[in-house]
C-alpha cells in the first residue's frame, strides 16, 4: 500500500495500481483509488472479465 495527502493533509491509504470506477464503494476515493487493506475478486469460474465481482465492495 502507499500514502497518499489529501487536500485536507489527512493521511489515505490505497492499493497501488488499482483503480476502481464504482463511485458508491466506501473504499473508492477521489481519482479512483481503492483504500480496501485488500481486494476479493469473485467467482472463481470467471472466464472474462465481465464475468468478474468485487466481493470487497460496500455500498456508501
Amino acid at each position: 500500500m502507499k500514502s497518499i495527502i489529501d487536500e485536507e493533509e489527512n493521511s489515505r491509504d490505497y492499493l497501488n495500481g488499482v483503480q476502481c470506477h464504482v463511485d458508491n464503494c466506501i473504499y473508492n476515493e477521489q481519482g479512483c483509488r481503492c483504500t480496501a487493506d485488500r481486494i476479493l475478486i469473485d467467482p472463481h469460474h470467471a472466464i472474462t472479465s465481465q464475468d468478474t465481482i468485487c466481493a470487497t465492495f460496500q455500498a456508501q
